[in-house]
């Protein structure tokens, strides 16, 4: 009898391990090849609060609403969810699934992450109708970031705070690429759209943000001190000193790069592109009725900015006299200014060649085979042939 209760309590405990190793989320094992599964606001809460697992990867299976769902009586959040106070080494991957209605009010450092730490990657994320309100280092996803952030889009975000605040991120030492920011953006110094002060790099990013601030004020970065390549800026940026469409100060590179939005301040340090250059800027454009011409950059009219051949250093698709890289490309069949690849706006360019052809079919052929059967497969072959 003895023997036999002892085997049980072992099984029951044994049980009660597994449950808790493997059951703490909505699936997975934390490795590569078997992320946990997070599917909904309590798995966010459960990342938040096992601190053993910042090294682990991370998967997100559904959008998931977080609208009520913090310690404040309004609902809101008086923390960043995710490693606060401390550092997220491991990987998240949204796979295209968006966090809706993120709000946070606190002090210092805040974000859906506190800190991203060397190593650490977030990926195919969007963030939607998020707030997030501090003082300084304040960014919807992260205060800092030194790690990798790929891919990642917010939209209709709401961002407040004193120092160090951008759309993204407050800080960046690390690599941020293919990402966007729709929204608008306060603060008082070094304030802008992607992120407030960059150490890092940058690259083939944009940012359409409503954004005011005080010094070092940016439609893109409020101050550079590394590298900023292939992004742009659209919408409005104020500030009193140091303001530009892209950036309110460059101190490195910048190269490739456009803003075509209205920029002001009341000091004479303001410019359409940036507002202060100690740096390197080449092959650099804004718009002439977006923001005074202080000489950074070339100033180009609305003609000439909806012209490919107006902005020389880029490497447009289709042109194989600027490069083999093809990370540019004009609007499809209506009148604009030129956007990055990863923006497809042509119907069935899922292969991103900017065209639909045999390509894209390929692409997605196995997903429709997978999803739908032969049958409806059939139905899109001939408009991908057609077009």
């Amino acid at each position: 009898m003895v023997k036999h209760l002892t085997v049980f309590l072992i099984v029951v405990v044994v049980f009660i391990g597994c449950n808790s190793l493997y059951g703490q989320f909505s699936g997975g094992s934390g490795t590569e090849a078997d992320p946990y599964q997070i599917a909904t606001a309590a798995d966010l809460t459960t990342l938040g609060q096992n601190t053993e697992d910042y090294d682990k990867h991370f998967i997100m299976t559904a959008d998931i609403d977080l609208a009520g769902k913090g310690d404040y009586p309004d609902g809101s959040f008086s923390h960043p969810l995710i490693a606060d106070d401390s550092i997220f080494y491991g990987v998240f991957d949204g796979a295209g699934h968006a966090i809706k209605q993120l709000k946070i009010s606190a002090n210092d450092d805040i974000g859906l992450f506190h800190y991203l730490g060397p190593g650490s990657l977030v990926l195919n994320l969007k963030l939607m109708d998020g707030s997030v309100v501090g003082r300084d280092y304040v960014g919807v996803l992260c205060a800092q970031n030194y790690g990798t952030i790929d891919h990642v889009h917010c939209t209709d975000i709401k961002v407040d705070g004193l120092n160090f605040i951008g759309g993204l991120c407050g800080v960046n030492q690390g690599l941020i690429t293919h990402s966007s920011v729709d929204g608008t953006v306060g603060g008082t110094d070094t304030v802008a759209g992607i992120c407030g002060y960059n150490t890092g790099v940058m690259a083939d990013c944009f940012t359409n943000v409503t954004i005011q601030g005080y010094d070092l004020v940016g439609g893109f970065c409020g101050v550079n001190a590394n590298t900023l390549i292939n992004c742009y800026s659209i919408g409005s940026t104020r500030g009193f000193l140091a303001t530009g469409g892209l950036c309110g100060a460059n101190s490195r590179v910048l190269k490739k790069c456009y803003a075509a939005g209205s920029t002001t301040a009341t000091s004479t340090e303001v410019g359409g592109l940036c507002g202060l250059n100690m740096g390197t800027i080449s092959d650099a454009y804004f718009h002439v009725d977006g923001g005074p011409d202080n000489g950074f950059g070339v100033a180009l009219t609305d003609d000439r900015m909806q012209d490919q051949s107006s902005f020389a250093g880029f490497d447009f698709s289709g042109n194989i006299n600027d490069g083999s890289e093809e990370l540019w490309h004009m609007p499809w069949q209506s009148t604009g200014y030129p956007m990055l690849w990863w923006q497809r706006d042509i119907p069935g360019d899922t292969a991103g060649s900017y065209g639909v052809d045999m390509e894209d079919y390929a692409t997605v052929s196995a997903e429709w085979l997978d999803a739908f059967g032969i049958e409806d497969l059939m139905e899109v072959v001939a408009y991908w042939l057609e077009e």
